[in-house]
C-alpha cells in the first residue's frame, strides 16, 4: 500500500491518497484533481507487512495558469466616436486586463489596456468615412493571449444623398410629400430618421422663400402631409436622412405645387 499527501503552498495538506499500489509504475498519474494556479507541494509513504516506510521528501511542482482564449468584440458608433465592447473569457485564473486593438484603413490606428473588470472602452477622434474594426486581447497568470478575430465593421459615413421626394396636392389646401430612403452601404450605419423641409414662394417670385413646415420622421415612414395651405403660393419640399454619425445632404428640390382659389394647379 501507498500513501500520497498534496499540500498547499502554506503546507496544509489538500489531497490524500490511501490505496494499493498493484506495483503498477506511475499508477498515481491516472488519479487527479482540479488545482488552481499556485505552488504545491506532495509527500508519499509506502507500507508492507513488515510495517511504514517514512515519509519521502517533498516534491514541488508550480501550476501555471493557461493564457485566456481568444474573444470577440463589438464595435459600435456613439455621438461620432467608437464604442468596442466584450465580454472576458472563462478562465482558470482571473483575466487581469484585455487589450483593444483599434483597426482603420487596413492598419492598427490605436490600441489601448483596460483593467478587468473593465468591458468598454471608447475611441474619441476617429475619421469619418474610414472603416473601422477591433480586436481584443486578454491576459492573466498565465500571460497573454491569442488576439481574438476582428469584430463586424463600421463605416464612419453618413447616408447619401437621397432623391428628390414628390408633392401632390391633397384637397384645396393640403399637400403630401412622398420620399424614399437613399441606398444603404455594408458597414455604414443604417438610417435613423428624414427630415422633410416644405418651403413655399410667391408665386411671382416676388418673395423668398419660406419654411413651411421642418419636420422630423422615422427612416422607415416614406410620405407625410402638410394641411393650411394658401392660395398664391408654390410649394416644394426637400428630405434629408441622418444615421449615427450625422445628417447627409439635403436632396434636390422637389416638383412644386400652388394653390389658386382652393384649387391645385
Amino acid at each position: 500500500h501507498y500513501s500520497v499527501i498534496l499540500r498547499d503552498s502554506a503546507g496544509y495538506a489538500i489531497w490524500t491518497l490511501d490505496a494499493k499500489s498493484h506495483n503498477v509504475p506511475g499508477w498515481l498519474a491516472d488519479s487527479s484533481i482540479a488545482l488552481a494556479p499556485g505552488n504545491y507541494s506532495a509527500v508519499v509513504c509506502f507500507s508492507n507487512s513488515a510495517g511504514n516506510s517514512e515519509w519521502s521528501d517533498a516534491r514541488f511542482t508550480r501550476i501555471v495558469a493557461a493564457p485566456p482564449p481568444a474573444a470577440t468584440c463589438k464595435i459600435q458608433i456613439v455621438t461620432g466616436s467608437l464604442l468596442v465592447t466584450w465580454e472576458p473569457p472563462y478562465t482558470t485564473s482571473p483575466v487581469i486586463a484585455c487589450k483593444v486593438f483599434l483597426r482603420g484603413a487596413g492598419r492598427v490606428v490605436e490600441e489601448m489596456t483596460v483593467a478587468a473588470p473593465g468591458t468598454s472602452f471608447r475611441f474619441l477622434g476617429v475619421t469619418r468615412g474610414v472603416t473601422y474594426t477591433a480586436r481584443v486581447q486578454f491576459v492573466n497568470d498565465g500571460g497573454w493571449g491569442v488576439v481574438g478575430p476582428e469584430s463586424d465593421p463600421i463605416n464612419l459615413s453618413i447616408p447619401f444623398r437621397a432623391d428628390p421626394p414628390k408633392l401632390e396636392a391633397v384637397g384645396g389646401s393640403c399637400i403630401r410629400v412622398t420620399w424614399s430612403a437613399p441606398s444603404h452601404r455594408p458597414g455604414v450605419p443604417a438610417c435613423s430618421l428624414a427630415k422633410v423641409k416644405v418651403s413655399k414662394t410667391s408665386v411671382d417670385r416676388s418673395m423668398s422663400a419660406v419654411v413651411v413646415s421642418d419636420d422630423h420622421f422615422p427612416a422607415t415612414q416614406t410620405f407625410c402631409e402638410v394641411s393650411g395651405l394658401s392660395d398664391g403660393f408654390d410649394y416644394h419640399a426637400s428630405v434629408v436622412f441622418a444615421n449615427s454619425v450625422g445628417y447627409g445632404d439635403e436632396s434636390p428640390s422637389s416638383n412644386s405645387v400652388s394653390f389658386t382659389r382652393n384649387r391645385s394647379v
